[in-house]
């Protein structure tokens, strides 16, 4: 068996790269390993910057019609003492079974053909490029071979490692850890809580992002969240639980928020590794691309990766029919226009959320400074939280941004 174009993957990321390629006319078999629709602990927040994409295949208005989050505030909250309030673009957040396959769903729709339960377990390689992929359909050994495959099998992600592409850095690595809460008191339906403690985890450890998040759900639960590198969480010695119990027993907004609070039944701690990185890495080869999680494509302040993920199966699409339509072949030399376009794309947001986490999430007295000086902000509490984040890193810190990185945090 020969298509044009595989996509491994039918997730935000390898989705989207089948229905853009599919949209262009071109032969693209989209596979999957899971039974559909599946869901997934990580994520479930879609970004206001995918919603141009959304509006493009038909889904914006049903992922509107299943959003859980009535939020549009967010509200910082440091050491217990300083905080402080912002405004967001209304995000939509959903269970990853619903919003993924509203995605999965509009890729079909434009002509990509599909084939779930199919184990993807190699790239096929013939002289140093790649020519198909070889797995296991049903159980059942298969082959098929391509002019193009796109790589979007996730964080844990074996091809890219076949290909010598796989980044495990712990300092970028994060986990994240979510619940479905009750009896969360305190909280307002429309802000966003989220709790930066980067000198008050046990034995010293230290995670410069937000720790502890709770989110209001138009259902009535709360999403309650913990994210925390990979190296902060091995040095803290405790499971997540523990950490929670932290939290929860010491400090002030976690006894106010926590004291009554309940798990749902049958829901528990989910859990998820995501990788980050500060510029996109090098993620094409002879005859492949490699988008999303699976390149370590999310930014590292809040680890969102959908928008990285979507946007590097457009840009995919974009150059892989352009080459088709000049009869060229997926060398190195032509796939170097993926690169140039996705940096081009993706580097101001990764760029704006490393300066972001380094030079203010890791720095107390500077988020203590940032806060004091956005509520003497003409307009506060209802300032953009990336505008505010972006003037003061440039004009109170002296650090140049690139243009537009802060769309991703509004």
């Amino acid at each position: 068996m020969k298509r044009q174009i595989i996509v491994v993957g039918a997730g935000p990321g390898g989705s989207t790269a089948a229905f853009y390629f599919a949209k262009k006319g071109m032969d693209v078999l989209l596979l999957d390993r899971e039974t559909w629709p599946r869901e997934k602990p990580c994520g479930g927040t879609y970004l206001p910057v995918c919603y141009p994409m959304f509006e493009e295949m038909g889904v914006l208005e049903e992922m509107q019609s299943v959003a859980e989050m009535s939020a549009t505030k967010v509200r910082l909250i440091l050491h217990d003492e300083a905080n402080g309030e912002f405004t967001t673009k209304p995000k939509l957040n959903m269970p990853r079974r619903y919003g993924d396959d509203c995605i999965r769903r509009s890729a079909l729709r434009a002509g990509a053909d599909y084939m779930e339960n199919f184990d993807v377990t190699e790239l096929i390689m013939r002289k140093g490029v790649v020519k198909g992929v070889k797995g296991y359909y049903h159980n059942q050994e298969m082959t098929i071979e391509s002019d193009l495959v796109i790589v979007a099998d996730g964080a844990h992600s074996v091809l890219a490692n076949q290909l010598g592409a796989f980044e495990n850095d712990p300092e970028r690595v994060m986990y994240t850890f979510r619940s479905m809460m009750t009896g969360v008191e305190g909280l307002e339906d429309d802000i966003i809580e989220q709790y930066y403690l980067p000198d008050t985890l046990p034995n010293e450890a230290h995670s410069p992002i937000c720790v502890f998040w709770l989110c209001p759900q138009k259902s009535g639960v709360t999403l309650f969240g913990v994210t925390i590198t990979e190296k902060a969480l091995r040095e803290t010695k405790f499971s997540i639980e523990e950490l929670v119990e932290v939290w929860v027993t010491t400090t002030e907004f976690g006894k106010k928020r926590m004291q009554n609070a309940k798990v749902l039944d049958d829901y528990g701690y989910r859990g998820w590794r995501l990788p980050g990185c500060t510029k996109l890495h090098k993620s094409y080869y002879p005859g492949a691309i490699i988008i999303g999680d699976a390149i370590s494509a999310a930014e590292c302040a809040f680890e969102y990766g959908i928008p990285e993920a979507m946007f590097g199966g457009k840009i995919a699409a974009e150059v892989g029919a352009e080459i088709f339509a000049a009869n060229g072949t997926f060398d190195e030399e032509t796939l170097a226009e993926y690169r140039r376009r996705a940096e081009a794309q993706l580097n101001p947001t990764l760029g704006f959320n490393a300066i972001f986490r380094t030079e203010l999430l890791d720095h107390k007295d500077r988020l203590d400074a940032f806060l004091k000086w956005a509520k003497e902000q003409p307009g506060y509490p209802n300032n953009d939280f990336g505008v505010n984040v972006a003037q003061f890193i440039t004009k109170e810190l002296g650090i140049p941004l690139q243009v537009g990185g802060e769309a991703s945090m509004q």
